[in-house]
């Protein structure tokens, strides 16, 4: 199972939100009058990366919305890269707090999710109370960095690989996962044993479809940060 009992709140509960042309799997938790926070997953991840905080939050007083994004986990996943553009994704995130009966929420997001939480405060900054960013800089920022520092470059190295068309789905895929799956074992996301990294890969792919949507969001975040992308706004 990847839903919401995998965590150890008792108020968590999985629900899925119509959010436009997709479902969303959502998992809420808390009291629904509490102060909202919406909790934006990483890649390759999904709602379970947010699990160690999704308790204190709760228990802080917030009423707390980890989704899986789409393509992740039991989400809907729509085919094409065009499907996984920033925009929409933002706009799935801000359908979602409209679904709580909610004008605005606290949006904290780390990673491939930070990316998506940049994007919504800075589109629609009416429904961002307080922005919270994981380990990603200012788009722009990032943009200018990505393109002027070597060091950078090498590490970004994965965001030109996955604009390589059917290569990284076939190199993933290869030898029925075998490749994905020791990759995951190997390196470790930072604060997780191998097995916990392991195991929440597993069930990141746990329906079948893991190494398509994983390639085709990383197409899309390649192109959002190697490209030019959405004209960032300032916020007045």
């Amino acid at each position: 199972m990847t839903d919401a009992t995998l965590v150890d709140v008792p108020s968590a509960e999985s629900t899925t939100r119509a959010v436009g042309d997709v479902r969303l799997h959502v998992v809420a938790a808390g009291d629904p009058e509490d102060p909202l926070v919406v909790l934006l997953h990483g890649f390759p991840d999904f709602w379970y990366g947010w699990r160690k905080q999704i308790g204190p939050l709760v228990d802080a007083g917030y009423r707390v919305l980890a989704p899986d994004m789409r393509g992740y986990n039991r989400s809907d996943a729509p085919t094409g890269v065009e499907s996984y553009r920033t925009p929409r994704l933002a706009y799935d995130i801000k359908r979602l707090i409209a679904s709580e009966g909610r004008d605005r929420a606290h949006v904290v997001g780390h990673d491939w999710g930070a990316f998506v939480a940049w994007d919504l405060a800075l589109r629609c900054p009416e429904v961002v109370d307080h922005l919270g960013i994981v380990n990603v800089p200012h788009p722009t920022v990032f943009r200018r960095t990505l393109r002027s520092n070597p060091r950078q470059m090498a590490r970004s190295w994965y965001a030109a690989a996955f604009q390589v068309p059917w290569l990284p789905e076939r190199l993933l895929g290869s030898r029925d996962g075998t490749c994905w799956r020791r990759c995951s074992k190997t390196v470790p996301h930072r604060g997780r044993s191998p097995t916990e990294t392991y195991h929440g890969t597993e069930r990141l792919g746990a329906r079948g479809r893991s190494r398509r949507c994983s390639t085709t969001i990383g197409r899309s975040l390649a192109t959002a940060t190697t490209r030019r992308g959405p004209r960032w706004r300032r916020r007045r």
